[in-house]
C-alpha cells in the first residue's frame, strides 16, 4: 500500500520545447516507444545495456517496463518519463527519478534521448523540468551514474550544473564491450 504522505510528482510537466509525461501502461504506447527505442538502439549502447536485444526485444518487453513503472509511481520509488517533442508530440526519450527516498529527499536520475533528438536543447530542458518537480517535492540530492566514456552524457551533466563528486573505478560491468566501466559521479545539491 502506498504511502499517504508521499508528495506524487506532476503527471505532465511542460517547457517550451518538450514535456514531461508519465508513462503510461498501455501496449500502443509500448509499440510506439519500442519502435524509437529499436530505430536508435546502436546510439545508446553501451551507455544503456536495457537496450539490448536480450533485454529489450519487443514491444511486451517494453509494455512489462511501463507497467512496472506505473506500479513503482504508485509505492512513491520511482517516477519515470517520458520526453515528447512540442512541436510534433513525438516520443522522443526517457528521464526520471529512481531509489527515490523521501527521508533522505534524495533520489538518483536516469534520461536518454533517441538520436535524431540529441543537440537540440531537449536533455538539458528535460533536466530543468524533472529538477524543478523534484525542489517542489522537497528533494535536497539528486544524483546520476555516467559511464566515465560517454562524452555526450557528461558534457550535458556539466552544462546542467551537476557536480563530479567522484569516480567509481571498475563499478559496472559491461556485456556489450566486455570489460568493466568507471561510472562518474554527479550530483545536485539544493543550496550548494
Amino acid at each position: 500500500m502506498p504511502d499517504s504522505n508521499i508528495i506524487k510528482p506532476a503527471e505532465k510537466i511542460a517547457g517550451k520545447l518538450i514535456t514531461l509525461e508519465k508513462n503510461a501502461a498501455t501496449f500502443k504506447e509500448a509499440e510506439r516507444r519500442f519502435a524509437v527505442i529499436d530505430a536508435t538502439r546502436e546510439h545508446l549502447l553501451p551507455w544503456m545495456e536495457w537496450a539490448t536485444q536480450d533485454k529489450t526485444k519487443t514491444a511486451e518487453d517494453t509494455y512489462n517496463f511501463l507497467k512496472s513503472c506505473e506500479a513503482e509511481w504508485e509505492k512513491g520509488t520511482k517516477f519515470d518519463y517520458g520526453v515528447f517533442e512540442n512541436s510534433t508530440g513525438e516520443y522522443v526519450g526517457g528521464i526520471g527519478v529512481f531509489k527515490v527516498s523521501f527521508e533522505n529527499k534524495s533520489a538518483e536520475r536516469g534520461s536518454w534521448l533517441a538520436k535524431h533528438a540529441r543537440g537540440k536543447g531537449y536533455a538539458q530542458e528535460a533536466s530543468a523540468l524533472l529538477e524543478a518537480e523534484c525542489d517542489r517535492m522537497g528533494f535536497q540530492r539528486i544524483h546520476t551514474k555516467v559511464d566515465a566514456e560517454n562524452i555526450a552524457s557528461i558534457k550535458n551533466m556539466e552544462k546542467s550544473g551537476y557536480i563530479l563528486e567522484g569516480v567509481l573505478r571498475n563499478k559496472k560491468w559491461c556485456g556489450i564491450t566486455k570489460s568493466f566501466r568507471d561510472m562518474r559521479i554527479y550530483a545536485k545539491v539544493k543550496g550548494r
